[in-house]
């Protein structure tokens, strides 16, 4: 997050409370916290006989499996060469760990693992918390701050941008999470716009990351020929693959978060990274003003919100989708 070359969501958190939150402090040793070790060993067959292997061998194995499981086979020493920059110094703890969260993280893409390690060098404890986040663990705390910087009010502007740059839309699958509170209120918000857009809404739950793949059968069956994406702490860290299973189905989907067009989704439309930042600023002062029992901040306050339009026009030729001249005139942002 240091370099603003990164293109991690804004919205990863970093602060010590956050990850003391879900691992604890800093001091404990990474094998006592989160994951944890598996339990038992594994019994390897090798030349007709039985032998159990060393825990570090058994490790080694765990984290082959993931990079088989995520990288084409082509591309496997060039990923442990990368992952084994971790590690590489005695002062780095938990390297096994540390190397599945990297490649937990970074959805078989290269660039991304580059980025992981190179933060996990400077703070292991970052790349453990997101993946816990990524992993449906809920962090209070973290997540106060990441609703501060979100704007659920442009949620129907987004719907119409969508039926804007794809006029013949009817069917519009929106992905929400039942029990995360902001999204019931964006769901009452975008009926009233459907009925003004003559569109139909198709509402399907997402409560776990597992779920994305029957979420997208789901909208298959349902006929939905568009999608919404409503930001949650969760889905945050599977903006990818959201964007590959929405051009996988040939549908045009929209977030909130900009960095979904930036990992092949069609377009974004909320609150500029900066503003996102102000409001994340905002919200931790409120946070020790309440502490200290001050008067609280008000965090949309100050300057104007500058929603961001970001579109991607090679997702756009990919799903045959010529993106109207009204509309990339109002792009901040376009990716070829």
């Amino acid at each position: 997050m240091d370099d603003p070359a990164h293109r991690w969501p804004v919205s990863y958190p970093k602060t010590s409370q956050n990850r003391a939150t879900l691992l604890g402090p800093p001091n404990r040793p990474p094998e006592t916290r989160g994951w944890g070790h598996p339990e038992g060993s594994r019994i390897l067959r090798f030349a007709g006989c039985h032998v159990s292997p060393s825990p570090g061998e058994w490790a080694r194995s765990q984290v082959l499996q993931a990079v088989a499981r995520d990288y084409p086979s082509q591309d496997a020493a060039a990923v442990m060469s990368i992952l084994d920059l971790y590690g590489s110094d005695a002062s780095e703890p938990g390297r096994v760990r540390v190397q599945l969260a990297i490649l937990t993280l970074s959805h078989g893409d290269l660039e991304e693992l580059r980025k992981l390690v190179a933060h996990a060098k400077r703070d292991y404890r970052d790349v453990l918390y997101w993946t816990e986040l990524a992993q449906e663990v809920r962090d209070p705390i973290g997540g106060r701050f990441f609703e501060a910087m979100l704007v659920p009010a442009l949620t129907p502007a987004r719907l119409a941008l969508l039926k804007e740059t794809v006029p013949e839309v009817t069917r519009v699958a929106v992905f929400w999470t039942r029990g995360y509170p902001p999204h019931r209120a964006q769901l009452v918000a975008l009926e009233a716009k459907a009925q003004e857009l003559h569109l139909t809404l198709r509402p399907i739950t997402v409560a776990r990351a597992v779920d994305l793949g029957s979420a997208f059968v789901t909208m298959r069956r349902e006929q939905g020929d568009s999608l919404i994406i409503l930001t949650s702490m969760m889905l945050q860290f599977h903006l990818r693959e959201l964007a590959d299973g929405a051009l996988r189905g040939q549908v045009p989907a929209i977030s909130e978060l900009p960095e979904f067009p930036r990992v092949r989704g069609l377009m974004s439309y909320g609150p500029s990274v900066a503003a996102m930042r102000r409001r994340a600023d905002a919200s931790a002062e409120n946070l020790v003003r309440r502490l200290e029992h001050e008067e609280l901040m008000d965090v949309a306050a100050g300057r104007p919100l500058e929603p961001e339009l970001v579109i991607n026009l090679g997702t756009a030729r990919a799903l045959g989708i010529t993106v109207p001249p009204s509309v990339l005139l109002r792009a901040a942002e376009v990716i070829q």
